[in-house]
């Protein structure tokens, strides 16, 4: 990464006050499954293993063109958001790999792509799972207003806490977990004095939740470093809060969310970003003021993601400065036709949708401004976007599809039946954990869900 200087884009906290404003006039700003999280609790010092996504075929090796994709290194994080790494041992089955690499594929062993693939969690840019305990440190909270040391079986008072034990360990893997019930209202401050450390903040996916008030609940800043980057992975969170603060607010870091649920933050952005990769999967950010606001360059990858039902008249994405948004399976809709855009872009940003639903109340755009690469395949979008370069699309309003309130699809699908085409690399399953169809070129449904009977 460039070390930020003053021509550099400034952090995105600096633009916090005015950001519901230049956001409303759309100028640039600065799912969950039933299985159980990885590792154990402190005291027990023992792992469990959770479950991998069901599917009828092995996943895809690093070079497929579907979920996962060749490393893709850039300036701002110095590591790629949606790389897998090396193969290695040779195979018959699983069982013959060994943990790190833990899925034959092919007759090689080859690295993790999901979280549930491994008994703690996957370091995803590498492929590798966390190694198991001790090796990767476990801390669990137990939101309290009196804090103490932690470890070792005590519990931590918040988040933050667990963070700031993190800082001064030799280790390199940890896992902060969040019990089921338990929500943390202390804004968790991650910065460059945790060096190339690996960690996985994990809740249950439903009831663990990190809201904070007039703090970004998640608050990453690592302006002014150099590689190698921390890797910061949020799984099975909710994430919010009723303030103006971004939910999650990220500068010059890559971040990983799977199955987090980022919504009903209604006066402000669910999360902000400034030169950082980011990886969103299998999540929710509905009835947001705004969903993602970036800047500064970087990379936003969607996959099997819900996002719409703005409160305000505001783009659900507002990108800028050359940022990057390659969305597949992912539906980003707007039922009330209140946003003049869903996605608004500026100076230089790129989309690309790919089994997507893009679509909006009218015949408008659904997408404006964007003078980088615009391309969509096997995708449904607002009839005003056919000048999209990309083959097999559908254009439809959003009274067309048989959508229920939080945008899952209903019945039959309707235009969004047999559009997309699942590639090897694809997720094997859906936002709610339904099997998708695992044969390269398969039919699917576009968007982020699978309607069931």
């Amino acid at each position: 990464m460039t070390v930020r200087a003053a021509h550099s884009p400034p952090h995105p906290s600096s633009r916090l006050g005015v950001l519901p404003f230049v956001l409303a006039a759309c100028f640039n700003p600065s799912g969950t499954d039933t299985t159980t999280s990885g590792g154990s609790t402190a005291a027990a010092s023992t792992s469990t293993t959770a479950a991998t996504p069901t599917t009828g075929t092995t996943e895809a090796s690093p070079t497929t063109t579907g979920d996962v994709t060749s490393a893709t290194t850039t300036a701002s994080s110095g590591s790629s958001v949606d790389t897998v790494g090396t193969t290695a041992p040779e195979c018959a089955m699983d069982i013959d790999c060994p943990p790190d690499t833990p899925l034959c594929e092919g007759g090689t062993c080859g690295g993790c792509r999901y979280h549930t693939q491994c008994s703690i969690a996957c370091d995803i840019a590498e492929g590798r799972c966390f190694p198991e305990l001790p090796a990767t440190v476990e801390f669990v909270v137990e939101p309290s207003d009196t804090c103490q040391p932690c470890g070792n079986g005590t519990p931590c008072c918040s988040v933050n806490a667990a963070v700031a034990m993190i800082t001064d360990s030799a280790a390199q893997y940890f896992q902060i977990r969040l019990p089921a019930g338990k929500s943390d209202d202390v804004s968790v401050k991650l910065g460059d004095a945790l060096a190339d450390k690996r960690i996985v903040i994990v809740g249950d996916g439903s009831s663990s939740a990190l809201l904070t008030g007039d703090a970004p609940a998640i608050d990453i800043d690592l302006s002014g470093t150099q590689p190698p980057h921390p890797r910061i992975y949020l799984w099975r969170l909710v994430i919010g809060g009723p303030g103006s603060s971004p939910s999650i607010l990220c500068y010059g870091a890559p971040l990983w969310l799977d199955e987090v649920d980022m919504s009903s933050h209604l006066t402000g952005v669910a999360v902000n970003t400034s030169q950082c990769d980011v990886s969103i999967r299998r999540s929710s950010l509905l009835n947001n003021f705004t969903a993602i606001a970036g800047s500064g360059g970087g990379r936003i990858v969607l996959r099997d993601t819900l996002v719409g039902l703005s409160p305000a008249p505001a783009a659900e994405l507002v990108l800028g400065d050359g940022l990057e948004l390659d969305a597949r399976y992912s539906t980003i809709v707007d039922a009330d036709g209140g946003a003049s855009r869903l996605i608004q872009c500026s100076n230089a940003a790129s989309v690309r949708f790919e089994n997507s639903i893009v679509v909006g109340k009218g015949d408008l755009d659904a997408v404006a401004g964007c003078d980088g690469v615009l391309s969509s395949e096997h995708s449904v979008l607002s009839p005003g976007n056919l000048q999209m370069s990309g083959v097999d699309n559908m254009t439809a309003v959003i009274s067309d599809l048989p959508f229920s309130t939080d945008y899952r699809l209903m019945g039959t699908g309707g235009p969004a039946a047999a559009v997309a085409r699942w590639q090897i690399g694809d997720s094997p399953v859906d936002f709610d954990g339904t099997p998708r169809p695992t044969m390269d070129g398969a039919m699917d449904f576009a968007g982020a869900d699978i309607p069931t009977p």
